[in-house]
């Protein structure tokens, strides 16, 4: 048996970022917990872009807003875009509803672009890799980042071993727009692509709500697609007593987080 998300599940999707919460659940886990070696991705990300004072930036799938605040930081225009309008609200000024594969904005409008861990949820990433290559201007770039399919493999284990039955947990950023093919996509668009790996991290979870809260965060893309008679309230107790477990054996549960950019001019 296998399993996985309905990555591009419009319904799925509109109920999973109504507003911010499932986010801000899913960003805690790592904000509390250290990390081996330290890193901001969404500043390494904003890094990766270069952008400076005066710069028109465009956020597609801004989320709540962490880069943009970020982008400001740097002097930086920054104009955010979310297909949720609860995210949209959450985000904060200079923030729009719209949708990354049909941009509202003119041919060349922006100085650079941030796509950050988000288009493995368009169902037609290769209309919106067109999109945004139109809507930066000549010498700009476009950040894109993912997860490598190998991103908390042990994490991927305990759901796995949860579930049981031959399920495997297909999370949407390691099998629809991951670091090893996403490339490929954006080539569609982009006449250079150019990956690069973020410093791999070692994730140490001590917080048992933390992880429990994350996993709880994602139901709506797996609930349906458990085995008959199972739920992902057992995943998330799982979790909870593994970060127990590993806390009263080693001091933390452990987890190695594989991620990275696609630079693209």
């Amino acid at each position: 048996m296998t399993g996985g998300a309905l990555t591009n599940d419009a319904e799925v999707l509109t109920r999973q970022y109504a507003d911010d919460r499932n986010l801000r659940a899913r960003q805690r886990l790592w904000d509390i917990s250290r990390t081996e070696p330290e890193l901001d991705f969404n500043r390494w990300s904003v890094d990766l872009l270069g952008a400076g004072p005066g710069d028109v930036v465009l956020d597609a799938g801004c989320g709540n807003g962490r880069p943009l605040r970020l982008l400001a930081e740097r002097g930086c225009t920054a104009v955010g875009l979310d297909l949720s309008p609860g995210m949209a609200a959450a985000a904060g000024a200079r923030t729009l509803v719209g949708d990354v594969q049909h941009l509202p904005f003119a041919d060349a409008a922006f100085d650079g672009a941030l796509a950050l861990m988000m288009l493995y949820h368009v169902p037609d990433q290769a209309a919106a890799a067109a999109e945004l290559r139109r809507v930066v201007g000549p010498g700009g770039a476009l950040v894109a980042t993912t997860a490598s399919r190998h991103n908390q493999d042990e994490l991927r284990q305990l759901v796995e071993g949860a579930v049981g039955g031959g399920w495997t947990w297909a999370r949407p950023s390691t099998t629809s727009f991951d670091l090893e093919t996403g490339g490929d996509v954006l080539a569609t668009a982009f006449a250079s692509v150019e990956r690069v790996d973020a410093p791999e991290r070692r994730v140490h979870v001590t917080d048992t709500d933390a992880l429990a809260d994350y996993l709880a965060s994602t139901a709506d893309h797996y609930e349906r697609t458990l085995p008959p008679g199972r739920r992902w309230a057992e995943v998330v107790e799982a979790g909870r007593q593994a970060v127990r477990e590993a806390v009263a054996r080693s001091g933390a549960l452990v987890l190695t987080a594989r991620l990275g950019a696609f630079v693209c001019r």
